[in-house]
């Protein structure tokens, strides 16, 4: 078989190495000189620098010994060797590379700062051959977003290597685990995409960015402890989405941007400043479980004038007392998808009802209940009168287990949807994938199936109820 394979082609003998781990290809170089030849011209020929552990590891990478923060302290020994296998060999596949230009430069490892010369050696290179994309990860413990490593301990990425010619080469760049800091990032000119996870980051270098890289498309904050604020503001920001997840010490954020669209936030509840965002249509607002109480008030109250073209709007709140909810409540106009996500001790839903009704061209309504503390309803808000909601085609509920109240809420949604045609219901409660955009729960293949279920059984005009069993 060995034989056969080796009568195919360089080119073909090339491709197929590429399917396995570099470790594994460079064992092939034990079979023939051919064969060494053409392992090193596969590296060689990728469009790629990667020095992923994964990629060059494989199966062959001890995970047992990044398991967890006692791992780290057991097996520290072990670690440090690993690390020197790692640099070793990522050395050595470096030594291969002879393609002048690359696409991608790529380092996936747990270092420190201890090893910030062979980091910075091997950005240097990958500045030489201007690639256009940067993905750093050298996260390990703190990815499970208990353990953090001391400030002295993370790798500080290299601004000073760059200059205004090979930085404007690059359109995307994500870090992970590292510090980045400077109140003058004027060399990153055609920057698309600027991705931050566990970063060490501040306020006046964040502001730098969006002043001076005027072309950024995409930006995604996340688990950046220690960032107290966020501006973003610029007539000429060209930002359209902008993602920011468990910025724990967070507390405002201020946006003015004439192109954005999308705008994700999970985390503390904090306060939010919209100046100018006339394009803002896509709005996912998350906070963590019982500490959503103003989240609601602020739905019925300036969102809708903060927001005048909101299409789509995720929402974690919860419910409000009747003498909360104003008298007078301003149309979302242009709101076309409503998804709740409430947290609640039990009781009545009537509190949501207004938001309903102040949204009159909405079509699809989600309503993702859970119930994490059952005490005796008493003081009910008295059943809304009849509102008819002409346009809303599509509802799915979840966490609705039968209690009278959520048969009550139900029996009103189907009443007073004239033209619904589908309406999904759930037991458990589904919730949210920040990476997927999808709703699931502990039981997604079933929710999969229901929904399938239900699609097929839905007519054309008529109504669907299905609510599973435990």
């Amino acid at each position: 078989m060995a034989g056969k394979i080796s009568d195919l082609p360089d080119e073909i003998l090339s491709f197929i190495l590429l399917f396995l781990t570099m470790k594994e290809a460079a064992r092939t170089g034990i079979l023939s000189r051919r064969w060494k030849s053409v392992w090193k011209t596969s590296v060689s020929s990728s469009p790629s620098i990667c020095l992923d552990v994964l990629t060059m590891r494989g199966s062959d990478y001890p995970k047992e010994f990044f398991g967890d923060y006692m791992s780290i302290q057991h097996h520290g020994g072990s670690i440090l060797l690993e690390r020197r296998k790692f640099v070793k060999f990522a050395d050595q596949i470096l030594q291969l590379d002879h393609r002048p230009v690359k696409d991608l430069f790529k380092l996936r490892f747990y270092l420190r700062k201890d090893y910030a010369h062979h980091i910075d050696r091997w950005i240097k290179m990958a500045i030489a051959k201007r690639c256009q994309k940067f993905d750093i990860d050298l996260s390990h413990v703190h990815t499970m977003g208990k353990y953090y490593q001391q400030d002295e301990d993370l790798y500080m990425f290299p601004i000073t290597l760059f200059t205004k010619e090979t930085g404007s080469s690059v359109k995307c760049l994500s870090l992970k685990s590292c510090i980045f800091k400077s109140h003058d990032i004027n060399i990153f000119s055609s920057l698309i995409d600027l991705q931050l996870e566990y970063v060490l980051i501040d306020k006046a270098s964040i502001v730098s960015i969006l002043c001076n890289c005027l072309n950024l498309e995409y930006l995604f904050i996340g688990s950046c402890q220690r960032l107290l604020g966020l501006e973003i503001c610029g007539p000429s920001l060209k930002l359209k989405h902008m993602t920011v997840l468990f910025c724990h010490d967070l507390k405002k954020i201020k946006i003015e941007a004439n192109k954005l669209t999308r705008l994700q936030y999970s985390g503390n509840p904090v306060k939010f400043v919209f100046l100018k965002v006339p394009q803002l249509s896509n709005v996912i607002i998350r906070t963590e479980r019982g500490r959503s109480c103003g989240a609601l008030s602020y739905a019925l109250g300036k969102l809708s004038s903060d927001l005048p073209k909101l299409k789509s709007l995720i929402l974690s709140v919860v419910p409000l007392e009747e003498k909360k909810i104003p008298r007078q409540l301003p149309l979302f106009t242009n709101l076309r998808k409503l998804v709740l996500s409430v947290s609640t001790r039990g009781g009545t839903l009537w509190g949501f009802i207004p938001l309903l009704q102040a949204s009159p061209y909405l079509r699809k309504l989600e309503l993702h209940l859970s119930v994490w503390v059952h005490e005796h309803e008493t003081g009910l808000m008295e059943m809304p009168s009849d509102s008819p909601h002409v346009h809303l085609k599509e509802i799915m509920l979840s966490g609705f287990f039968g209690r009278p109240h959520d048969i009550e809420f139900t029996t009103y949604l189907l009443k007073n949807a004239t033209t619904l045609k589908r309406i999904s219901i759930f037991y458990w409660n589904l919730t949210y994938g920040h990476a997927t955009d999808f709703w699931g729960g502990g039981s997604t293949k079933k929710v999969e199936k229901l929904a399938a279920k239900t699609t097929k059984e839905t007519k054309e005009d008529g109504k669907c109820l299905e609510a599973p069993s435990k």
